[in-house]
């Protein structure tokens, strides 16, 4: 038992290192204090355009943050104002089904924290199981269900010290949901809310694993997102998520390029949202 709590207390102090240096990194290259985090998801970085005054850095340059492999997915660091408010953007992200570990995967968020962000909007592309969704459509995330059989808090990990064991009974903040949707009837986008399913991947779901998604209560289903939404929580961030629905999952002959393609006709919703968003935030 002594040799699992000093191997637990000694691999948090290792991740928490490698948080300081990747937040000092991104701190020396610009003089944004970002109020909010943005991560885009599959064919999603074109919100970087719309960055004010911006300080562009590779995944690569940061020590300790993990380029993403993903077609599809950037590998840049923005920081600028948004909409007027101060932000960080990772344009792409790290999965599990790349072979990373969970810390990996949600190091960006936890930079992000330690660079003083109050809010983080995670998005991603998905694969519709609710036939109502009609996709493309933006989904705002209600809640979620991790099935990736993973935990960023494991090895014994927690921001704040003890306890570890973190209340998820809302990890996606009512406020930032009710403002998203405000957002979204001002600027005339269509947008549902619902649950979303997150596995491992890199494999699409069978229609079985559709069918008992739906059964489990799932509206779309993906392979990220949930373990950063932890991460967020466990930081004391405010979370959104924002799913961009762009196909049936488990459709026959389903591709990424169809995902990647899918969410590029979506992009310019998920962009318009966002920086709606962003407005109210800095109003805030």
């Amino acid at each position: 038992m002594q040799h699992l709590k000093r191997s637990g207390t000694e691999s948090k102090a290792a991740e928490l290192e490698v948080v300081e240096r990747a937040a000092a990194g991104i701190a020396r290259r610009s003089p944004v204090q970002p109020r909010m985090a943005v991560v885009l998801g599959s064919g999603l970085g074109g919100l970087c355009e719309h960055v004010e005054d911006a300080v562009t850095l590779r995944f690569e340059e940061v020590p300790g943050l993990v380029p993403p492999s993903v077609a599809g997915h950037g590998s840049r660091i923005v920081l600028g104002r948004l909409g007027g408010c101060d932000a960080v953007i990772f344009e792409g992200r790290v999965h599990l089904y790349e072979g990373r570990t969970p810390a990996d995967v949600v190091r960006p968020v936890r930079v992000a924290a330690r660079l003083g962000v109050q809010e983080v909007i995670l998005t991603n592309a998905s694969g519709g199981l609710d036939p109502k969704l009609r996709p493309p459509v933006l989904l705002i995330l209600r809640d979620h269900l991790n099935l990736t059989g993973s935990d960023p808090l494991i090895p014994p990990f927690s921001w704040h010290g003890e306890p570890r064991f973190l209340d998820l009974s809302s990890v996606y903040s009512g406020r930032l949901r009710a403002l998203a949707a405000k957002a979204a009837v001002r600027a005339r986008i269509r947008v549902v809310q619902g649950v979303y399913a997150a596995l491992t991947g890199p494999c699409y779901e069978t229609p079985a694993e559709a069918q008992m998604l739906r059964r489990l209560g799932a509206s779309a289903v993906g392979m990220s997102t949930v373990l950063e939404a932890i991460a967020a929580r466990d930081a004391g961030l405010e979370v959104l998520g924002i799913s961009a629905v762009v196909n049936a999952a488990a459709s026959v002959g389903l591709s990424h390029d169809e995902v990647q393609e899918g969410a590029q006709r979506i992009v310019k919703d998920m962009t318009r949202l966002i920086l709606a968003i962003a407005r109210q935030m800095r109003t805030k």
